[in-house]
């Protein structure tokens, strides 16, 4: 599997806003998933490294359970202020051109 950084494309009235951070085998895949919250056509896509989300200070929350009555509906909401320790400026500081930097286009789905 692989972690994707999905932005709104430059076109977009949203340009270049993050749209959030996916893991999927294949590029179609990523499109089912950014497709449950945007229109993927107006997003693009780059391929994360290796690196992680982490909290550089305490952040007093848990992670629940899977067996936990204390879970919302199954939703795990993370504390605020995340960092994302692979190559943030890489990923987010790029000029206006859509393939600048590894960022693509997300494709429709090559559905049989």
């Amino acid at each position: 599997m692989a972690s994707y950084i999905v932005r709104f494309g430059p076109a977009e009235p949203r340009a270049r806003e993050l749209v959030g951070i996916f893991v999927a085998d294949t590029v179609d895949q990523l499109f089912e998933l950014v497709n449950e919250t945007e229109t993927p056509l107006c997003c693009e896509y780059r391929q994360l490294g290796n690196g992680g989300i982490y909290w550089e200070s305490s952040t007093g929350q848990t992670v629940p359970q899977h067996d936990s009555p204390d879970k919302a509906n199954g939703w795990f909401v993370l504390p605020s202020e995340p960092v994302l320790s692979t190559s943030w400026e890489a990923a987010m500081s790029v000029n206006d051109q859509p393939l600048a930097a590894g960022w693509r286009s997300i494709p429709a789905p090559k559905w049989p």
